[in-house]
């Protein structure tokens, strides 16, 4: 799906072009950015798709590339071992499952 949907704007090394940013690599978004979970990402790639490509994917293939991409190596998040100052997550932070 990438290779034949995205790569032309985002390039076929994820790396981006002048037309699309970069969706893995040294200058994409970082593991801690929104876009990095894939429900984010796909309703992004969802409604970002071009016009007339938009109509050629079903509703659960931006999930598949939003997966794909976000398996891709990306810039870590700097400062991440400060995110929770107290060694353990806040109470109000619940994690489901």
């Amino acid at each position: 799906m990438f290779a034949s949907k995205c790569a032309f704007c985002h390039g076929f090394d994820g790396q981006g072009t002048v037309a699309a940013p970069p969706v893995w690599g040294p200058q994409s978004y970082n593991i801690g950015a929104g876009m990095a979970r894939v429900t984010v990402a796909a309703a992004f790639i969802k409604s970002n798709i071009p016009r007339g490509w938009g109509r050629s994917v079903s509703d659960d293939d931006p999930y598949d590339v939003a997966a794909y991409i976000n398996t891709q190596p990306r810039p870590d998040f700097p400062g991440k071992a400060f995110d929770w100052p107290k060694g353990r997550r806040p109470q109000m932070h619940r994690i489901s499952g």
